[in-house]
């Protein structure tokens, strides 16, 4: 702990006073003698960067590197005036190399992250944002492009992207690979050099006119991670303004692309681990395969309908295989299946929430989920006016209210009325005749019959307070007594009931495995057979 807290010190002094002062000290080289600082790779001609033997080490300068000579295409002289100004400014190999680690530390561990993911419209992230421009203005001969892209990406500072790529013009090792992309037959693999001439290739990808190469792009891009952000190539894909309703033909292509993109990064085998464990990115790529945009019917445009859900169901469902490779927003993935109608697979997906603590303790998500279940409810209950009532999601919505009022872990525990919820269900069959509705019976008959007997009964308490002399309410009660004594039954052991039970599996014709036991019970079920018969049929009468 001791080491930790020095250390800390030693950072806030180094970013906050030492490198501050540090960086007045010296007249920065401007951003056209860059090559002076970060040496051309040469490569092969003729060959790709790939079969060229290239090994890339993050971009990094090392003391190696900087003893290299310089490939300029200038004369012996022009090669004598920059190691002049090197000398000028007392920058040797070794000089160099900490010079560029230093100022690239300050940016990445100082002014990136103080613009963070503020509102555009706060004037302190204008300030911070104006502040990071005007350092690559000025110091940007030796920043590391990769490490400064990685970072300015992963806090979205578009603007100070847009610079890095500016000066990423005067870097050879960006010019070398600017050409290598822009040749049509070459093989590219991706290495972290290579980030800047991709950024400046895909900004200009929707005037690519060959698809081909497009596709190929997309592939890097897919290589490129993490690196290269996927709001990134949303971005260069579909702009800062897409939307479904005023969408050109090119639109919907790149829309397209954007999506093949996503299918291939999130692949269950041969995707990403880390882009499957970003549940935000897993979450729009569900949100996508359940937007179709196109308005053709053709057998191309219906297989491809086919696959995007697929695509969804293997992320939504937990009956898929593939489900548990992706970190899921289970609560987003409930409200795109109700967008979707499939209420079935939005009621699994509740089940699944109320099994895990992350969404039981938060009070806005059951709060909403409930809101939800009831919603469903009533939707099945309204389909009785037109086809039968769904009965298979009532028994759904009725399992799960009961799941949610007993879950000891949420916060909501015990303040579910879970016959509250019924009830209401009942009144909204009702209608304005002066006994019951068909569709208010026909919920209770199901009622009855799938919920628990306690929330059945104090159900039908409520509604026999509206219709007392309802011939149904007896046959109701009836049902509800006898599953509440099987019920009893079944989850109570007592040699009493032990009687009960074994008097049911002989009126039943089911033969006992246990001989002595039989031979122990004989006795007693011969005597008091009828009784038994009577209760477990619901007709014991018993007199005071």
């Amino acid at each position: 702990v001791r080491g930790n807290e020095n250390a800390l010190l030693a950072a806030h002094f180094l970013i906050n006073d030492a490198l501050p002062a540090w960086l007045k000290s010296f007249r920065p080289l401007p951003w056209e003698q860059r090559r002076i600082l970060w040496p051309k790779i040469r490569s092969t001609s003729g060959t790709s960067l790939a079969s060229a033997g290239y090994n890339p080490s993050d971009d990094g300068l090392t003391l190696d590197s900087m003893s290299t000579g310089f490939t300029s295409s200038g004369g012996l002289k022009h090669r004598k005036d920059l190691r002049q100004q090197i000398e000028d400014l007392e920058l040797n190999a070794e000089t160099r190399a900490e010079t560029c680690f230093l100022i690239t530390f300050y940016f990445t561990q100082e002014l990136l992250p103080s613009i963070g993911v503020t509102d555009s419209d706060n004037e302190d992230a204008f300030v911070r944002v104006d502040k990071a421009i005007k350092f690559v203005k000025t110091y940007g001969a030796y920043l590391t492009l990769h490490l400064t892209l990685v970072c300015a990406a992963m806090v979205k500072a578009h603007t100070v992207i847009d610079e890095l790529l500016a000066l990423a013009k005067y870097d050879p090792r960006h010019r070398e690979v600017s050409k290598d992309l822009s040749k049509a037959s070459n093989l590219v693999l991706y290495d972290s050099t290579m980030l800047s001439a991709i950024l400046s290739r895909i900004q200009g990808m929707r005037n690519e006119p060959k698809s081909k190469r497009r596709q190929d792009m997309m592939n890097i891009c897919v290589l490129a991670y993490p690196d290269l952000r996927p709001w990134q190539v949303r971005q260069a894909c579909l702009g800062e303004d897409f939307t479904s309703s005023h969408s050109t033909s090119s639109d919907l292509e790149f829309h397209k692309m954007y999506y093949e993109y996503l299918s291939l990064l999130l692949h269950p085998w041969e995707g990403h681990d880390a882009a499957r464990q970003d549940a935000e990115l897993v979450t729009e790529w569900c949100r996508l395969s359940l937007e179709d945009l196109s308005t053709d019917n053709n057998d191309e445009d219906q297989a491809r309908r086919k696959q995007r859900r697929s695509n969804f169901q293997q992320v939504a469902s937990r009956s898929s295989s593939d489900h548990r490779y992706y970190n899921r927003d289970l609560f987003s993935l409930m409200k795109l299946s109700i967008q979707d109608k499939d209420y079935d697979l939005a009621l699994d997906i509740v089940d699944e929430m109320l099994d895990s603590t992350k969404y039981t303790s938060d009070k806005t998500i059951i709060s909403e989920t409930l809101d939800i279940l009831r919603k469903l409810a009533e939707n099945a209950l309204s389909l009785h006016e037109t086809s039968s009532m769904n009965e298979s999601i009532l028994q759904k919505v009725l399992r799960l209210l009961e799941k949610m009022a007993l879950n000891s872990s949420s916060d909501f525990y015990g303040s579910v009325d879970v016959s509250a919820e019924l009830f209401s269900f009942v009144k909204s069959c009702q209608n304005s005749e002066s006994g019951p509705s068909e569709a208010e019976l026909l919920f209770l008959n199901l009622l009855v019959h799938q919920s628990t007997p306690v929330y059945a009964l104090q159900t039908l308490a409520r509604w026999a307070m509206d219709y007392p002399s309802s011939p149904c309410l007896m046959p109701f009660l009836h049902i509800v007594l006898q599953r509440g004594t099987q019920h009893g039954i079944t989850r109570e052991i007592s040699g009493t009931l032990l009687r009960v039970r074994y008097a049911r599996a002989q009126a039943q014709g089911i033969s006992s495995q246990s001989e002595d036991l039989h031979l122990t019970m004989s006795t007693v079920v011969e005597n008091d057979k009828n009784v038994w018969r009577r209760m477990l049929d619901g007709n014991v009468t018993i007199e005071k």
